[in-house]
């Protein structure tokens, strides 16, 4: 028997609410369907009708790692957390799976009973009297819809135009990695800061509004090739009240990003703000110009200091400790430009220097 067969065979079984069929047509093929939201999907809630809820767990969480904005799959996992007394879980559940699908009479309807029942245990004496089915997910259409081929019209059309568009929608085209890995979860969207401040000193304090803002932000970036807003935007979620699994996210997103060269780079800042806000611009990567001094050359490492803006005698915009770890010569009567990556050492500014050019000529 052929896999697709399989699985339209156990569709039309879930419909019928025939969910011991579907549960035995299935269950033989988890290798085969490893990959497959739907499989999971249509597993899982089928052991929860059978009260299998071990393994109606274990299916809806392998379906949430393939896919995890489908407010079914939200609404099949609030019931379970709202079983087994975890409401505050169960009702974030809810509430994101009503902001996918506003209309959903499930999610409504199990709000709307813990609303009416606060009490923790009175919920769950009402769940184990065998009422909680409920509040599991819909199991098909109903068979007289108005408009329904009209509506299944459209979700194909859109279908193919996502499928033959889905890297310009998602901000995949070029070299640039895909980024659905770091899709926050339920829980990390509804605890984006961190609940003790006392322990740590914040250099930002963020409302969780700007911690979404930042981490969202930093993704689109990315994908626009501005690495180095990617970079003050992720240096401000590290130093600040983010939550640790925020952090941890962002965190990773930093080893996605490429380093520049002086043909591919331009500033995006001035000098003048990274004094401004040193921390905020570590690890950025820019362009500055001017002359160096107090060299001092190691078997390994070239340091100096770069007077800034000074390339033409007349006016010193400041002095940034420069090191190249590389052999160089350069000549320090004559102007030089130097690309490198921001650091911070002792709350003062310094630069990894990557490039280095200069002219014969006195011509910056």
């Amino acid at each position: 028997m052929q896999k697709t067969n399989i699985l339209d065979q156990a569709e039309k079984a879930y419909k019928a609410r025939r969910f011991s069929k579907v549960i035995s047509l299935l269950e033989p093929m988890v290798f085969e369907y490893k990959e497959s939201f739907r499989f999971y999907y249509l597993l899982g809630v089928s052991c929860m009708y059978q009260n299998d809820f071990g393994g109606a767990e274990s299916y809806l969480n392998r379906a949430r790692r393939i896919k995890v904005n489908s407010p079914d799959l939200m609404v099949a996992q609030g019931a379970l957390f709202l079983r087994r007394g975890e409401i505050p879980r169960a009702v974030e559940y809810y509430l994101e799976a009503l902001e996918y699908a506003p209309n959903n009479s499930t999610a409504k309807k199990a709000l709307k009973f813990i609303r009416k029942n606060s009490d923790r245990e009175k919920i769950q004496k009402i769940i184990y009297s065998g009422k909680a089915k409920r509040f599991f997910p819909r199991t098909g259409l109903h068979p007289a819809v108005p408009g329904i081929s009209i509506f299944a019209l459209i979700l194909v059309g859109c279908g193919v135009f996502f499928g033959l568009n889905y890297k310009s929608i998602l901000g995949l085209n070029g070299t640039r990695a895909d980024l659905s890995a770091f899709v926050l979860s339920v829980d990390e969207r509804s605890h984006p800061l961190e609940t003790d401040l006392s322990s740590t000193n914040y250099r930002y304090i963020l409302s969780s509004t700007e911690v979404a803002k930042l981490y969202s932000e930093a993704q689109t970036l990315f994908q626009q090739g501005k690495d180095n807003a990617v970079q003050i935007n992720i240096n401000k979620l590290l130093s600040s009240n983010a939550s640790t699994a925020i952090k941890y996210k962002a965190n990773l997103l930093l080893e996605y990003l490429d380093e520049p060269t002086f043909e591919d780079f331009s500033n995006s800042f001035t000098y003048d703000d990274i004094k401004l806000d040193p921390y905020l611009y570590q690890n950025c990567w820019m362009i500055l110009s001017g002359r160096i001094s107090n060299v001092n050359i190691t078997e390994n490492v070239y340091f100096c200091d770069l007077l800034v803006g000074y390339e033409n005698m007349k006016k010193l915009e400041g002095i940034v400790p420069v090191e190249i770890k590389q052999p160089i010569t350069i000549d320090p009567t004559q102007p030089i430009k130097v690309l490198g990556k921001i650091l911070v050492k002792n709350g003062k500014l310094s630069l990894e220097v990557k490039s280095v050019y200069q002219p014969l000529q006195e011509n910056m």
